[in-house]
């Protein structure tokens, strides 16, 4: 028989299920238009290049386009239809989908946004962050899952349950329960919802703030007033030490729940099917962990040509702007060796990770089916979960693990300048070949990372991946500070947001605007004529 959490779990899909039915039946947002292709080209070359997971896609494009027209309008009632007609017109929406009836409850969204702003006063954020865009972007993603509704916060409560009685804590010092349930949470809303810290942010806010979601006024006064402290505490969870440990821990058991959300991500009919008995659990379990592996290569396969079209238009600016102006200045002719090297050689690496990487073996599959089977019908659990964030080693141990780690720099940074020294790579060149190769050693560390997160458990390694990790590790790392340093000021980002999109959006609805003025009179002069 099913427990009761897996019970509750699927009675909330059941009348998530009906609640679509219901809307069915409602009147639907929809938009005819003349530069709806204009409008998902240009959203697409965007996407390009500023790359983000396809998951983080819509939540961006919504917080994107509240900053942009909030500058000059303030009435939500004027924002949020344009903002609608935007995300259709970009295809991030279907059109004849959206009941109109979500409209107000997303223009009450923002009243109570603009309130908050205007009782915040002079407050200021930990993190020094525009108090306003900040709230723009807590408005966007509940905008969002007003425009997408989902099961992912339910999911997580299961996962937390599932988890939290494998966890082993190891530890200096005691924590109370509450911490460690809000620890593995913010763990989770990584591993297995892959949210960005600003989503985990507003997921931590509504948990601080249990009535924000139908604040009234007097709501809204109690939370300016506990703005700051509430600031203080979610960043701390967010920023805290531990929280990478955790989620590289919690990654390697998500793999269960990541094809339980399949499972149940189907119609009515098909869920009820399914859970009918552990048999045909099993069966079905089966059948979507190999679905997964599938959509997964080809997710991972799309990321890796999407990548590399970012960093092939990236790197020949970088050509075109640093070194063949310096060869020329300094030669007095270009070395085109090096130039083609950089040009070609970090996008392909890009290429070769992500098209060798393998499905899980068959027996990786089966851990996944009697890990859900547990989950379900309670029975054998599988092997406990141990964090350890107080593991201390000798000081001798620590010595040699750090001289180990700077000589993987040294050697592989030291034979890399060697060998491209040899072939007549200019210092601009060297620059060049370091920063793509490392940018590229870490976008395809973070894609290939992202299909492992399917394999449960340890991952075993051999003598080669031993020697292939000492020599990338260097170029990982350093691709790591180097995205994290530069995502904020993507010089293309900053050209497409301030310089491109005011306007050009501007320039789509003046020639929507008098598309829809000529359709609605040639419609008058049909009724004429009739």
């Amino acid at each position: 028989m099913l427990n009761q959490d897996t019970r509750y779990l699927l009675s909330f899909l059941q009348e998530k299920n009906k609640q679509q039915e219901r809307d069915n039946f409602k009147p639907k947002v929809s938009l005819e238009t003349a530069v709806g292709l204009l409008a998902f080209l240009y959203e697409r070359v965007r996407n390009l290049i500023d790359y983000q997971e396809e998951h983080l896609l819509l939540r961006r494009a919504i917080t994107r386009i509240l900053v942009r027209r909030t500058k000059t309008e303030k009435d939500p009632e004027r924002i949020i239809r344009p903002l609608i007609n935007e995300l259709l017109m970009a295809r991030y929406l279907l059109n004849n989908y959206l009941p109109e009836e979500k409209i107000p409850i997303m223009e009450n969204v923002l009243k109570k946004y603009f309130l908050l702003y205007q009782k915040l006063g002079q407050k200021k954020l930990t993190c020094g962050e525009d108090v306003w865009e900040f709230l723009l972007s807590l408005a966007g993603r509940e905008i969002e899952e007003i425009l997408t509704p989902s099961f992912e916060d339910q999911l997580l409560n299961y996962a937390l349950k599932q988890v939290g009685n494998r966890v082993v804590w190891q530890e200096e010092g005691e924590q109370v329960s509450e911490q460690r349930k809000t620890r593995m949470l913010v763990g989770l809303m990584r591993a297995l919802s892959k949210y960005d810290d600003r989503t985990i942010y507003y997921k931590l806010w509504k948990l601080y703030f249990p009535d924000w979601l139908s604040a009234d006024e007097k709501t809204i006064d109690k939370t300016s007033e506990e703005f700051i402290k509430a600031d203080l505490t979610i960043q701390g969870y967010i920023s805290e030490k531990y929280g990478e440990p955790i989620t590289r821990v919690l990654k390697k058991y998500v793999a269960p729940f990541e094809i339980l959300r399949d499972l149940i991500n189907r119609k009515q009919v098909e869920v009820e099917a399914t859970f009918s008995s552990p048999e045909e659990l099993s069966k079905a379990a089966f059948a979507a962990a190999n679905s997964r592996y599938h959509r997964a290569l080809s997710s991972l396969r799309r990321s890796a040509i999407n990548s590399f079209v970012y960093i092939f238009i990236t790197k020949m600016a970088f050509a075109f702007a640093l070194e063949v102006p310096y060869e020329l200045y300094f030669s007095a002719k270009v070395n085109y060796l090096p130039i083609v090297i950089n040009l070609l050689f970090p996008p392909s690496l890009m290429l070769f990770m992500a098209l060798t990487v393998e499905s899980p073996k068959s027996e990786n599959t089966q851990k996944i089916v009697n890990e859900i089977l547990s989950m379900s019908y309670n029975t054998e659990g599988p092997e406990s979960i141990r964090i350890n964030l107080g593991k201390r080693e000798s000081k001798l141990m620590t010595y040699f693990f750090w001289f180990f780690y700077l000589l993987a720099f040294v050697v592989t940074f030291g034979l890399t300048v060697y060998l491209l020294r040899i072939l007549h790579f200019s210092i601009v060149s060297l620059f060049v070949f370091f920063f793509f190769l490392s940018t590229v050693s870490f976008f395809a560390f973070r894609i290939r990372s992202a299909f492992k997160e399917l394999v449960v458990g340890e991952e075993g390694s051999n003598l080669v991946s031993i020697i292939f990790d000492f020599f990338m590790l260097p170029f990982i790392r350093l691709g790591r500070s180097i995205s994290s340093g530069l995502s904020e000021i993507n010089i293309f980002v900053f050209i497409f947001d301030i310089i491109v999109e005011a306007p050009f959006k501007m320039v789509l609805e003046t020639i929507e605007a008098i598309s829809s003025f000529l359709r609605e009179k040639k419609e008058e002069a049909l009724n004429v004529i009739k």
